[in-house]
């Protein structure tokens, strides 16, 4: 198989996997606003604040985790965090 038809074959699988959402690499979670993390802060209570009552906390917060590559949910003070805007 030569390069070229190799090249091809990648990108249609990186389209199809959806790996070029937007160029960026990242999936679309629509509008972010950036907040801050202050002491005390929760990834629970970041994401409560941003969820309404037809969506799920959890959810809310695995967007949270998955826009910022975020490990797991500790938090550290100063540290800037993208939130999805209405989240759905």
């Amino acid at each position: 198989m030569d390069w070229k038809m190799w090249c091809s074959g990648l990108i249609v699988f990186l389209s199809l996997t959806g790996f070029l959402f937007d160029g960026s690499g990242e999936a679309d979670f629509g509008s972010l606003k950036v907040i801050k993390v202050h002491p005390g802060d929760t990834l629970w209570e970041i994401a409560q604040a941003e969820t309404d009552s037809s969506q799920d906390v959890r959810e809310v917060m695995t967007m949270i985790r998955e826009i910022n590559q975020l490990e797991n949910t500790e938090l550290h003070p100063g540290q800037t965090l993208k939130i999805p805007v209405n989240p759905e």
